[in-house]
């Protein structure tokens, strides 16, 4: 049963699983789901709660997941594809009328989580006061997009850089790194 039970998708899992409590109490049903976001969502990075980057696989030795909701918030976070994208939406709610010297971090969380459709627990405090800090020198330099370069990443949010762009077609190719 848990061969065929591996090769179904998300939704016909979830489904199985509304059906019966046998499924769910399953030894093996934690680790189906496990199976099932390591190939859904590979190598790639998502938001998940309190403001963090993280691969679905991350937390594999956290004793304790429930690899079913970790894979439903995966699945939530796709509107915020990347720390660049979470960065413009904190610019974007902060110049749509918030002034930055009153605002309220409970309500730049919810806009926040408005904009970017995710649920109120995916942004700690923390976290987004930090897009702020990122979001009013944005500002100072004219909203230009272009963050200065910072001494230290911050410390909720995990800043991987996204790969390079393509160079043009026909531009010369860099030469492959030593």
């Amino acid at each position: 049963a848990v061969a065929t039970l591996s090769m179904l998708d998300a939704v016909s899992l979830a489904r199985l699983g509304r059906t019966s409590r046998h499924w769910r109490g399953m030894p093996q049903w934690s680790e189906i789901w496990f199976l099932l976001g390591v190939r859904d969502f590979g190598k790639q990075r998502r938001l998940v709660p309190p403001g963090r980057f993280e691969r679905f696989d991350e937390a594999m030795l956290v004793a304790d997941v429930d690899w079913r909701l970790r894979y439903l918030r995966f699945i939530a976070a796709a509107h915020c594809p990347s720390i660049e994208a979470l960065r413009l939406a904190a610019v974007r709610v902060a110049q749509s009328s918030l002034d930055l010297e009153t605002f309220d971090v409970e309500e730049v969380r919810r806009r926040l989580a408005n904009e970017l459709q995710l649920g109120q627990d995916f942004l700690s405090l923390e976290c987004v006061e930090q897009l702020l800090e990122d979001a009013s020198t944005m500002r100072v330099l004219g909203g230009r997009g272009v963050m200065p370069e910072t001494p230290e990443p911050p410390r909720t949010i995990d800043a991987h850089p996204p790969p390079p762009p393509p160079a043009p077609v026909g531009a010369p190719r860099p030469p492959p790194p030593a």
